[in-house]
C-alpha cells in the first residue's frame, strides 16, 4: 500500500467514493506528480496514475489559459467502457476518478462538485507534498506539471 501523505484528503475520498457505484479507483495528486492519498488502485500503477493526472491537468491548465477559457472545473476521458476523470481540487491539486461506464458519479454532477470543494477545503490553494519548503510544484506559467520518468515526455511544455 501506498504511504498516505494526507489522511484526512484519504478519509474524506473514502466517505464520498464508496458510496458510488462503479468507481473503479481514484486519487489525489499534487501539481508535481506526488500523489497525496489512492482509493482502490493497484499500489503498483498509482505514480503512473498520478504523473498522468498532473499532467494531463496541467497541459489542460495551460490550454486553457490561451483559450482565454477561464480555469479548468472537469476533464474527462471518454472510452468504451468508462471514463476517467479530473476535477481541480485547489490550485494546485487534482482528483482523478476511474469509472465504469454505468458509474453514478457524473463529471458535473452534485457529488463530484461537492467532493472536490472539500478537498479545496482541506488542501486549500497549495497542495503539500512533503517534498519540502519552498518547493516548486509547477504551477506556474510555463511550468512542466508531469515531468519525470514514466511520463513520456508528456508532462513537456505545450507551445505558447
Amino acid at each position: 500500500m501506498i504511504p498516505t501523505v494526507h489522511p484526512e484528503v484519504q478519509k474524506t475520498v473514502e466517505q464520498h467514493l464508496e458510496q458510488v457505484t462503479g468507481v473503479r479507483g481514484a486519487l489525489v495528486v499534487a501539481a508535481d506528480g506526488q500523489a497525496l492519498c489512492a482509493y482502490e488502485l493497484d499500489d503498483k500503477r498509482v505514480e503512473y496514475w498520478a504523473a498522468m493526472g498532473a499532467t494531463m491537468m496541467g497541459v489542460a491548465r495551460r490550454a486553457a489559459e490561451h483559450a482565454a477559457g477561464g480555469g479548468i472545473r472537469t476533464l474527462v476521458v471518454d472510452m468504451h467502457d468508462g471514463r476517467i476523470v479530473l476535477a481541480e481540487t485547489g490550485s494546485d491539486s487534482v482528483l482523478l476518478v476511474i469509472a465504469a461506464a454505468d458509474c453514478a458519479l457524473e463529471p458535473d454532477g452534485t457529488e463530484l462538485e461537492v467532493l472536490g470543494e472539500e478537498l479545496t477545503k482541506i488542501l486549500g490553494t497549495g497542495a503539500d507534498t512533503g517534498t519540502g519548503a519552498g518547493a516548486d510544484t509547477g504551477t506556474g506559467a510555463g511550468a512542466n506539471t508531469g515531468a519525470g520518468a514514466g511520463a513520456s515526455g508528456a508532462g513537456a511544455d505545450a507551445p505558447s
